[in-house]
C-alpha cells in the first residue's frame, strides 16, 4: 500500500462500490491530484461510482520484465455485478492465493482436495506454488547463470594455472640474479617482494583492460541478465577481487621457491 487502506471486509455487496488501483493507473488519471477519494467508473460511464480508497504498487501482469507497467486496479469480489461475473470473471475464472507457512509444495494435494471439496462441479483445480509459476520464466536465466559461472570457474582455473606457470619460469630464470642478492645480504622477504611485484603487474594491467572492456562492451551481456545490469559495483568488485587474490596466490608460491633457493646452488648452476 502506498496510500489510502486496502479491500477489507466491510467492502460487502451492499456497501459503497469501492476500488484499489496501481501507481500507473494513478499517475495516468490523476497525475497532480489526491487519488485517494476519486470517482472512477469501471466498465462504462454509466457505471456507479466506485470511490478510490488506496493506491499500491506496480505489480507484473504477463511477464517479469515487462517494460512499462500496466494499469491496474483491485475491487472486492462483493461488489461485481452479475454481467461483469459472467463475462470477464467466467472467462478468466477466479484464482485465490494462498500464504503457508513451512514448505509450499507440501500444501498443494491437501488444499486441491479442499478447492474440490467445496465445489464438486469443478473437475481438476490447478494448485501451484508461486516458485512453480515463476520458474518458468526464470528457468532461462537459471541455466545462464549456471552456464556463466561454470565457464567463469574454468577460466578461472586457466588463468590461475597459466599465471602460476608463466612467474613461475621467469623467476627460474632470475635464479642466478636471486642468488646473487642473497649473497649480497638481501631478505628473503624482499626477494618474496620483488617476485611478486614481477608476477602481479601483468595481472593488474590486465584486470584494468577487462574492467575497460566489461563497461564498454556490457550493454550486450544485459539481455541475458535478470534485473542485474553488468556494470553492477558489487559483481565487478568481486570479480576483481577473486582475480586479484588468485594471481597473488599464484605469484607467491614460485616467488617463494626462488627467494628461499640456496645462494651456493643458484651461482653454481649459473
Amino acid at each position: 500500500m502506498l496510500s489510502g487502506r486496502a479491500i477489507s471486509t466491510v467492502d460487502r455487496a451492499n456497501a459503497s462500490p469501492v476500488v484499489v488501483v496501481n501507481s500507473a493507473l494513478a499517475r495516468l488519471y490523476w497525475p497532480n491530484e489526491a487519488v485517494v477519494g476519486q470517482c472512477l467508473r469501471v466498465g462504462a460511464d454509466t457505471a456507479p461510482c466506485s470511490t478510490v480508497i488506496g493506491v499500491v504498487s506496480n505489480t507484473h501482469r504477463q511477464d517479469l520484465v515487462e517494460e512499462q507497467p500496466v494499469p491496474q486496479l483491485y475491487r472486492p469480489l462483493d461488489q461485481i455485478r452479475a454481467d461483469e461475473s459472467k463475462s470477464t470473471v467466467g472467462f478468466f475464472g477466479y484464482t485465490p492465493a494462498v500464504r503457508t507457512s513451512g514448505d509450499a509444495a507440501a500444501m498443494i494435494e491437501p488444499l486441491r482436495q479442499a478447492l474440490q471439496g467445496v465445489n464438486p462441479n469443478v473437475p481438476y483445480a490447478n494448485v501451484q506454488t508461486m516458485r512453480m509459476l515463476l520458474g518458468r520464466q526464470t528457468r532461462s536465466w537459471e541455466l545462464g547463470a549456471r552456464v556463466f559461472s561454470a565457464f567463469g570457474a574454468l577460466a578461472l582455473l586457466l588463468a590461475s594455472v597459466g599465471l602460476f606457470s608463466v612467474v613461475a619460469f621467469i623467476l627460474s630464470q632470475r635464479v642466478h640474479e636471486f642468488g646473487v642478492r642473497r649473497a649480497l645480504g638481501t631478505q628473503s622477504a624482499s626477494l618474496i617482494s620483488l617476485g611478486i611485484r614481477r608476477g602481479m603487474a601483468p595481472v593488474v594491467g590486465g584486470i584494468g583492460v577487462g574492467l575497460a572492456l566489461t563497461l564498454g562492451l556490457g550493454r550486450f551481456v544485459d539481455p541475458l541478465l535478470f534485473r542485474e545490469s553488468s556494470r553492477d559495483p558489487l559483481a565487478l568488485s568481486a570479480s576483481v577481487l577473486v582475480l586479484f587474490v588468485a594471481a597473488l596466490v599464484a605469484s607467491v608460491i614460485p616467488a617463494r621457491q626462488a627467494a628461499v633457493v640456496d645462494p651456493t646452488i643458484a651461482l653454481r648452476a649459473e
